[in-house]
């Protein structure tokens, strides 16, 4: 007696509902003769695209993982069969529990089956350094709940219980902040809310319903302007191009207030000039937001000297070559160098530039310069240190 053979296929009937979809099945054949199974899973031609040699059959990586498992079900069932009573023919099939047909919850997979599938699909959809926090969040819960977590467990207390294992957990600079454990509740409740949308679980379910992130106001480390001299006044030997360019994005940030990520990526291309100076023009990374910056215009054209500097490198950016984690530690090399008692990082840079930007200019302009979405965020540089409201009290004509 032949094997039974077990393909997916898809809309047999060639018949569509009233939202274009058809239902996906599997195909049991064996000597001429068909039997079918319900997979539960209905899609549109557009999602349908088989490539059974990599069980992918449909472009939701959910509704795939669905059709494979019930697949798998029936191969389980088949081989078990034929392995107790030497063969098989497809009414023996009659035996089977169709225990998952037409429901996705019924499905056995778990909340991190979810999430690890969702983070392939997230992978092409986000930026590489926000895909890479979401998957360490995956991580830490499979830490927390080291006997896994389904979607029955997924409840309050387990989000509280994730509260506590984070807060408690050690770092390099001490226990995790409430800001740090934030982000984290962040990013839980973002899978949380896709697999509301795909039916794992009901609005009622969620378990972030009730529950308070709590956050805590950062003071916002910065430079002075003495501060920041004493960092452009930097001289730097032939050998030491690296840190040299990293002092120069860090103050291409000061100057103008782009992030990093933008920093990074700029290219020839985003600059123009006209009779007064270079302008940039890019998209940010994070907002998307289009920005058009006249940098002759910028802390008196300083920012235009370090683009001149590296337009036309020859490489594929201006910076080409500096990471992230890289500037971190060479910004802190620069503090150190020139006696900047203050743990800086890049970021750093930007809030330098927000801090000086909003003694010059309207807090409205500087919130467009910054991309600020709310308006109390650029409020949030309004600050002085001693020093400088000294000085400020010293130049006031108070009669």
């Amino acid at each position: 007696m032949e094997t039974i053979e077990l393909r997916v296929i898809y809309n047999r009937k060639k018949q569509l509902n009233k939202k274009g979809e058809g239902l996906v099945q599997i195909e049991a054949y064996q000597n001429g003769l068909r039997k079918y199974f319900s997979t539960g899973v209905k899609v549109t031609p557009a999602q349908w695209k088989p490539k059974p040699n990599k069980d992918i059959y449909v472009s939701d990586s959910h509704l795939n993982l669905l059709i494979v498992n019930k697949k798998a079900h029936l191969r389980k069932y088949r081989d078990t069969f034929v392995a107790i009573h030497g063969s098989m023919k497809l009414s023996d099939f009659d035996g089977f529990k169709d225990v998952d047909s037409g429901s996705r919850n019924k499905v056995q997979l778990t909340f991190f089956d979810f999430y690890e599938e969702q983070l392939k699909v997230e992978k092409s959809n986000v930026k590489f350094i926000t895909w890479s926090q979401q998957r360490r969040n995956l991580l830490l819960m499979r830490e927390c709940f080291a006997d896994g977590l389904t979607f029955e467990q997924l409840t309050y207390s387990a989000i509280e219980k994730y509260d506590q294992f984070l807060k408690k957990r050690k770092g390099r600079g001490g226990k995790m902040k409430l800001n740090s454990v934030a982000k984290r509740h962040r990013q839980t409740l973002k899978f949380v809310k896709i697999a509301i949308k795909k039916g794992y679980l009901r609005e009622s379910q969620n378990p972030y319903l009730t529950f308070e992130r709590k956050t805590e106001t950062v003071n916002k480390e910065y430079l002075t302007k003495e501060e920041r001299q004493r960092v452009e006044q930097m001289v730097f030997e032939p050998h030491e191009k690296l840190i040299e360019m990293a002092r120069d994005m860090f103050l291409f940030s000061c100057y103008t207030g782009l992030r990093y990520s933008d920093i990074h990526g700029l290219t020839d291309s985003n600059f123009t000039e006209n009779e007064k100076g270079l302008r940039l023009s890019f998209v940010a990374q994070k907002t998307q937001k289009a920005l058009n910056l006249p940098l002759y215009s910028l802390f008196d054209g300083k920012p235009q000297v370090i683009a001149q500097k590296y337009i036309g490198n020859g490489a594929k950016r201006l910076f080409y070559g500096m990471t992230n984690p890289k500037a971190n530690k060479l910004i802190k090399e620069i503090a150190e160098r020139v006696e900047i008692n203050k743990k800086l990082t890049f970021h750093d840079s930007r809030d330098t530039f927000g801090t000086h930007a909003v003694r010059k200019l309207p807090i409205t302009a500087v919130q467009n310069l910054m991309q600020h979405s709310d308006i109390r965020t650029t409020k949030g540089y309004l600050h002085l240190s001693d020093v400088e409201r000294d000085e400020l009290l010293e130049n006031i004509k108070w009669e």
